[in-house]
């Protein structure tokens, strides 16, 4: 094993430790709607909309390092249906 796929290892493992963790379920249900988890990062300001993608890209960062699914993180918050069936509500 490479040292690079070691490390990369390590931090997936870290990732996951933390944010499976009831305190990083926590963190991580309050990050949802902050990084446009559930809802377009559209603006016609094209630097708001860049900001929201960079929200957004954190998010599935944290998604990729944690091995958790995306509805299994929706979950955290009480969002149980696939996304194309709720309503918007969160911010």
């Amino acid at each position: 094993m490479s040292d690079i796929h070691a490390v990369n290892q390590q931090k997936q493992r870290a990732y996951h430790a933390l944010f499976t963790s009831p305190g990083g379920r926590e963190v991580l249900a309050d990050l949802i709607p902050y990084c446009f988890g559930r809802k377009s990062t559209f603006d016609p300001d094209a630097r708001v909309h860049a900001r929201n993608e960079g929200r957004r890209d954190v998010l599935m960062y944290i998604v990729e390092l944690t091995n958790l699914t995306l509805e299994e993180i929706y979950q955290l918050r009480g969002f149980a249906r696939p996304i194309a069936q709720q309503e918007d509500t969160d911010g």
